[in-house]
């Protein structure tokens, strides 16, 4: 089993830094407007919200087992037969195509695989990472 973490961008990390702080910012300003119930569920829903961020920044890698590679994006979870991967590209673009992107960087690789389907994944060790998928299926053309 191989793990590669996502590499993080600075400005992806500040951002969901500074989201999962300012989110539950509403509930200083509310305290004592609203009745005990419904300031603790309120608080739930903002801490909820700040944990799901916060496991995202920090949950977000990808695992080669067998002929598998697993991704996981917080709660988001997948799975690709590296049998089925055709090519993978290195991608710098800001604005990517792929409409799967477990990614919390810019830099990173898009994996075509099946037959249209496409994903966008920025491991912290690219090479690394290609040369475990080749491992599996020496037929993936990288470019």
């Amino acid at each position: 089993m191989h793990v590669f973490p996502s590499s993080k961008s600075r400005f992806t990390t500040i951002l969901l830094w500074a989201l999962a702080l300012l989110l539950p910012m509403p509930l200083v300003f509310t305290v004592g407007e609203a009745d005990l119930q419904t300031e603790i569920f309120v608080g739930f829903i903002f801490f909820g919200f700040s944990g799901l961020i916060l496991w995202m920044l920090y949950g977000t890698n990808y695992r080669i087992i067998d002929n598998l590679l697993y991704f996981s994006n917080g709660p988001i979870k997948g799975k690709i037969k590296i049998t089925s991967i055709k090519r993978v590209e290195y991608d710098k673009k800001i604005i990517k195509t792929s409409f799967y992107r477990p990614a919390l960087d810019s830099d990173g690789l898009t994996i075509y695989y099946d037959k249209y389907e496409d994903i966008f994944v920025s491991p912290q060790d690219k090479e690394g990472f290609i040369a475990a998928l080749k491992t599996v299926n020496p037929e993936i053309e990288v470019k």
